[in-house]
């Protein structure tokens, strides 16, 4: 089944304000007030094109969204993300395509993990 939301990731209108929306900067500040003190690899589960932290690992179901991301990310254009990673890091950010049920990282990869509006979307 074609994803309907799959022309959105390559949009560069609605890339733009998606970022600017009240909802979204609403969930960045609502995270960034809860890992402001995180250090470390983290991981970010279900990112889509507008992650809501700094993670190490970025992971979403499409793979059309973590493309859009890391181009995203190679042009510098990176959304507001409230992790300030110290401690041993990875050369990434990393762009997986995985089902959040289904991540196979080895136990205690990441020092932090979040996952903001996904599970509704999970059976």
């Amino acid at each position: 089944m074609l994803n309907p939301f799959e022309g959105f990731f390559s949009d560069p209108v609605y890339l733009e304000y998606k970022n600017h929306l009240f909802n979204y900067l609403a969930r960045v500040r609502a995270v960034r007030g809860v890992t402001q003190h995180y250090s470390g690899r983290s991981l970010e589960i279900g990112s889509g094109i507008s992650p809501v932290t700094d993670a190490s690992v970025y992971t979403d179901l499409e793979q059309n969204a973590m493309k859009a991301l890391r181009e995203i990310h190679k042009k510098g254009a990176r959304p507001r993300r409230p992790f300030k990673p110290d401690g041993p890091q990875w050369p990434g950010p990393f762009f997986v395509v995985t089902d959040a049920t289904k991540i196979s990282f080895k136990p205690e990869t990441f020092n932090s993990a979040v996952l903001s509006e996904v599970l509704e979307h999970i059976p």
